[in-house]
């Protein structure tokens, strides 16, 4: 049974005087935000007056709502923490996939207790798919993480109080399902370690306690039919209004164990086998030497999942063991009886692989090859893959990186002794070859408003009219559609239906399905998590600018490595392989930080300032980009640009390319005198010109200032100041990458 559209559509068909509307499909798709036609299957219109709504939005919804019922939400957290506890990029990527996991599950008991999810898309989700059946019909996508940790839908209860008890079994399953999980991995673990006995103890009982602590979920709910009558995206709104009223007053659980504090968390232990709760008779922890030397055991063992300098927390230990493919895939089938398809996280690549991920490009792979090749044999390291789609495809066969990382010896000479073996390093002079992983870059970005693009606030504010919606009489001939116009007042501005909330939600997992081969065929990159509007990805330096134009590029709908515009150009939509697709377009701006981290900057204090930045470009009015330079030393260059000054100021717009290091630092060291003659920089205007021609930048104040009739960061020095040094710090790596280059094509090494 379809879902009717009579419930489904009412502000659309009330615009129509015949009650009677056509059925059929049509061939169109209207773009949800820039109201843009186009004759495509990818969100093709499931009615020819359903103002825009498609057929993939339809297949989401139940076949009908009770008016009786309730519209609920769900959240659980804290996500970001989650992600954020961890030492290798591994553990970004398996957190970010666990809670892709527990909001499927949601969902699961959701819809298996009577309920229907309206919010996030799931219908498509090989993972559910494979929890209800046992098969995976795209076995690389059951491995992405894509859901959020926020579920709306239909609570099948007709009494406040039902609804509220329905949640909060729906809360116990949720908690319910992660336990299993964590039962799961201990069963596998423990049997498949017996002959070693490293994992088995009595502390996993501090692991199932921490985990039970773990997660905070909150929920509410409102009547679908209310006095005066809303409409279901009126009560969605509402009752998100009254849940982040939740989250701001919200108080964290926690407990106390014994042993030694953890360095990532002070609230954890780090964890061993022995280790005991207080309130169960445990002291504060075995000796150090034994706790150093059960740690040693561990990585003996597993020197790929673990190294020397680690000592895991229990949340952080679950996540590690869960990225090894035999553990996590044997658990799942524990739990829902189906063997998943082959988990490929055994080869998610490491820091050294992202951040020299651009030598492979230069094509030469001898050079290379010869000089590492030894090297790795005399440590003993295998020949591996990098875990970089486009570096594993189409320039196989390079020796991995690893062996440039000197911390990475501790893990190759546990018996051995550690000065000894950092000789034998120094003898293969592997410490004048570290300049291709010294930086790695992550970019973290999400949509703009887009809860008032959900509640349908922003049409009006971006004064998009209803009428793009549905058929003026010139279409209805040239489609040849049995319709009468639509009576749509002057100036209304689009009103939605559930659908096209559910539209919006469509649009974002077509940008997602352009992300991937942007980032991962087009660039040696990584998307680490991409789930509706918010992503967040991984890559080298070289490619850092230029990666981030093209995802300006892609979501606004312009060419890209990828996709190309159309001709004549269509706001919102965009052609990749002789298809048109729809991506957010330039209405519906994003905000973007990009955090770039020298190799010993810890991974949780990378991914915090990923965080920062992203929200910092939001704070500074959205629709920017905040690009950071974490350095060792603690020093941090911060530079925030508007999306529109983003190609005119970081193109190569040297006038002549060569040592563009010192044409940058002079004028870094031109603009400082300057500044401090005449602080009010709208009266040094000329003279900054007459800076940039001196240097040979080709750049002119007619360039910039129309694009930015509304801003006041232009007449800021210490704006130009931090995109001077930016680029300082951008050429100086680029020399020394030149210079590396230099030595590794004579193989003078």
């Amino acid at each position: 049974m379809e879902p009717q559209p009579i419930q489904f559509l009412p502000l659309q068909q009330q615009l129509y005087p015949d009650p009677n509307l056509p059925t059929e499909n049509p061939s169109f798709a209207i773009h949800p935000v820039t109201g843009e036609w186009q004759d495509t299957d990818r969100l093709r219109s499931k009615y020819t007056w359903g103002g825009g709504a498609s057929n993939f939005a339809f297949e989401q919804l139940p076949p009908e709502i009770s008016p009786h019922h309730f519209l609920g939400t769900l959240v659980f957290g804290p996500v970001q923490s989650f992600l954020g506890a961890g030492q290798r990029l591994r553990d970004w990527a398996v957190a970010s996939w666990l809670c892709h996991y527990l909001a499927t599950a949601t969902i699961y008991h959701w819809e298996k207790q009577g309920g229907s999810v309206l919010l996030p898309l799931y219908r498509s989700s090989p993972l559910l798919r494979w929890m209800n059946t046992g098969v995976s019909p795209d076995p690389q996508s059951f491995w992405r993480p894509e859901l959020p940790n926020v579920m709306t839908g239909v609570v099948p209860c007709t009494t406040d109080e039902e609804a509220q008890n329905w949640l909060e079994n729906i809360k116990h399953l949720l908690l319910k399902e992660w336990s299993l999980l964590i039962k799961n991995i201990e069963r596998v673990v423990v049997e498949q370690e017996r002959t070693k006995r490293l994992l088995d103890g009595v502390g996993w009982q501090v692991i199932h306690r921490d985990h039970s602590f773990l997660w905070s979920v909150y929920h509410t709910w409102a009547p679908i039919t209310q006095d005066p009558p809303l409409s279901i995206t009126q009560v969605n709104k509402q009752i998100h209004d009254e849940l982040e009223k939740q989250k701001l007053g919200r108080q964290w659980q926690g407990t106390w164990w014994s042993g030694v504090t953890s360095p990532t968390a002070g609230s954890l232990s780090v964890w061993h086998p022995g280790l005991l709760p207080i309130d169960r008779n445990g002291t504060w922890g075995i000796p150090p030497s034994e706790l150093d030397n059960w740690w040693a055991g561990l990585i003996g063992h597993h020197s790929r999942l673990f190294s020397s300098r680690e000592k895991l927390n229990s949340i952080e230990l679950i996540k590690r063991l869960a990225s090894l493919p035999n553990y996590i895939e044997k658990a799942l089938e524990m739990r829902w009886g189906h063997i998943p398809p082959a988990c490929p996280w055994g080869n998610f690549p490491e820091q050294t692989a992202v951040a020299a991920a651009w030598v492979p490009l230069l094509g030469q792979s001898i050079p290379w090859n010869d000089k590492l090749q030894d090297a790795a044999e005399y440590f003993g390291l295998e020949p591996r893959r990098w875990g970089l789609p486009l570096i594993d495809r189409s320039h196989p066969g390079y020796i991995h990186p690893e062996v440039l990382e000197r911390r990475n010896l501790e893990n190759w000479s546990l018996d051995q002794d550690l000065e000894g073996v950092e000789q034998d390093w120094k003898d293969f002079n592997l410490d004048q070859w570290t300049t291709p992983i010294q930086w790695h870059v992550g970019w973290r970005g999400d949509g703009d408003h887009i809860g008032k693009w959900l509640s349908g606030s922003q049409y009006e504010r971006e004064n998009l009219v209803w009428q793009k919606w549905h058929p003026t009489p010139q279409q209805i001939e040239d489609y040849h559609l049995n319709l009468v116009p639509a009576q749509i007042p002057n100036h209304t501005h689009r009103q939605l239906d559930l659908p096209h909330v559910l539209d919006l939600s469509v649009l974002f997992s077509h940008w997602n399905k352009l992300l991937y081969p942007l980032v991962e065929e087009q660039y040696p990159g990584k998307v680490i998590f991409a789930g509706g509007d918010d992503f967040l990805l991984l890559g080298p330096l070289p490619q850092a600018v230029e990666l981030t134009g093209d995802l300006y590029h892609l979501w606004s709908g312009r060419t890209t490595a990828l996709t190309s515009i159309l001709e004549p150009p269509v706001p919102g939509w965009v052609k990749y392989q002789e298809s048109v697709y729809p991506v957010p377009s330039e209405i519906m701006t994003f905000s973007l930080g990009v955090v770039i981290a020298q190799r010993r900057i810890p991974q949780a204090l990378w991914h915090s300032h990923l965080n920062e930045a992203y929200k910092k470009a939001k704070s500074q009015g959205r629709n920017r980009v905040c690009v950071r330079v974490l350095f060792n030393s603690n020093q941090i260059i911060e530079w925030i640009c508007p999306w529109f000054l983003w190609d005119i100021l970081m193109g190569n717009n040297l006038v002549q390319s060569d040592n563009q290091l010192n044409r940058w630092e002079k004028l870094l060291q031109y603009m400082e005198p300057v500044r401090m003659k005449q602080p009010n920089l709208a009266l040094a205007e000329t003279a900054l010109e007459t800076l940039w021609q001196s240097v040979g930048l080709n750049l002119s104040w007619n360039q910039v200032r129309p694009q930015s009739e509304h801003d006041t960061f232009l007449s800021e020095w210490e704006w130009w100041t931090n995109w001077v040094a930016l680029r300082v710090f951008l050429a100086r790596q680029e020399q020394n990458r030149d210079l590396w280059m230099k030595r590794f094509r004579e193989d003078g090494l």
